[in-house]
């Protein structure tokens, strides 16, 4: 969906859940929809302390937490919120991501920042993105060109003429 210019937030929850064709309910739904509500503030998909536990949970499953899928899945925010890793996805079997995908990601990215320039409150939240998406390359050890130039798009003052 960020590809196509769909930034989402979102919450994550475990827990109980009754679904049919006509209605959704239970704990798990209202945990997920305040999740998004009150703390995934940026287009981001959080996890409830629900799902935060059970990830805590199965990364004892691995003698070295690090080898665990879910610490490429999920990463921890500066505000401490665990959050779905959806760039994962652009990641090849061959653990090399997609270049061509990241880019289109990229470019999607750096048109919502100039689209939103002179709205700070809406701007602020692709500039989360921006930083989400350099960090990702980073950790893939992506070549330079593949970073979004925040330097670009930073709203800085400037004096009246």
């Amino acid at each position: 969906m960020a590809t196509a210019g769909f930034f989402v937030r979102g919450g994550i929850s475990i827990g109980q859940l009754y679904m049919d064709e006509n209605i959704v309910f239970r704990p798990a739904l209202v945990d997920a929809y305040v999740a998004e509500h009150t703390q995934a503030r940026d287009p981001r998909i959080v996890l409830t302390q629900s799902a935060v536990t059970a990830v805590k949970h199965h990364l004892t499953y691995y003698g070295r937490p690090h080898d665990a899928p879910q610490t490429r899945e999920f990463f921890a925010d500066s505000d401490g919120q665990y959050f779905l890793n959806y760039l994962e996805a652009v990641v090849s079997d061959a653990d090399e991501p997609d270049l061509t995908i990241l880019n289109v990601h990229k470019r999607q990215v750096e048109k919502t920042l100039r689209r939103y320039r002179a709205r700070p409150p809406i701007w602020s939240k692709y500039a989360w993105v921006a930083g989400y998406h350099n960090f990702f390359c980073r950790l893939q050890h992506c070549p330079d060109r593949h970073l979004i130039d925040l330097s670009t798009y930073q709203m800085t003052p400037s004096v009246i003429a």
